[in-house]
Parts: structure tokens; C-alpha cells; sequence
């Protein structure tokens, strides 16, 4: 908050997510526009993040399937797929598979 911004008893906000806008707010709600300003932006962050979690799973194939995939580098190609659901049996055998 500048000079000018206590003289014209305002402030700007300008947030890096969401609208681009700058927003004149008065000072006297300065605080509460900040706090749910905040809590927009940390939402629209959250379901961006839940957004690509989702649409970067990859279910219903075999162990072998995923393997070729993650061998081939399919999967180092963003945007994709980057988890894996596949069945798993823990034991000794599975293991040893794993490693081959």
C-alpha cells in the first residue's frame, strides 16, 4: 500500500490465479477481501490439482501392460498418465518378477 493508495483510501489487488483484473478495494474491507481472496485462489489451485491427479490415472491394465508402457516412456509424456492402479499380490514371487 503506496502514498497514492492511503490518499484515495483504496488498495489494489491483483491475483496470479484465477481473473486477471485488478480490483480497487477500500481499505476499510482491505482485510476480508484478501482473506477470501485467498481462499478462492487456493481453491481454484485445489481443484486444479485434483483435476489433473484424476485425469492421470491409469486403471484397469496388467502389471505387464504398465511396464511396457513405463519402458516405452509413454509415460514421461506429460500430459500422461502418471499413476498407476494395477493388481498386486505382495510376495516373494511377485517380487521377483518385479525384478526381472
Amino acid at each position: 500500500v503506496g502514498p497514492r493508495d492511503l490518499a484515495k483510501g483504496e488498495c489494489i489487488f491483483k491475483y496470479r490465479s484465477g481473473t486477471e483484473e485488478k480490483i480497487a478495494i477500500s481499505l476499510d474491507g482491505a482485510a476480508s477481501a484478501a482473506v477470501e481472496g485467498l481462499e478462492n485462489m487456493q481453491k481454484q489451485l485445489y481443484d486444479a490439482a485434483l483435476e489433473r491427479l484424476t485425469t492421470g490415472i491409469t486403471e484397469g491394465i496388467t502389471y505387464d501392460e504398465m511396464r511396457d508402457t513405463l519402458e516405452s516412456d509413454e509415460a514421461g509424456v506429460y500430459p500422461g498418465a502418471g499413476l498407476y492402479l494395477v493388481p498386486w499380490k505382495c510376495d516373494a514371487d511377485n517380487e521377483d518378477k518385479i525384478k526381472e
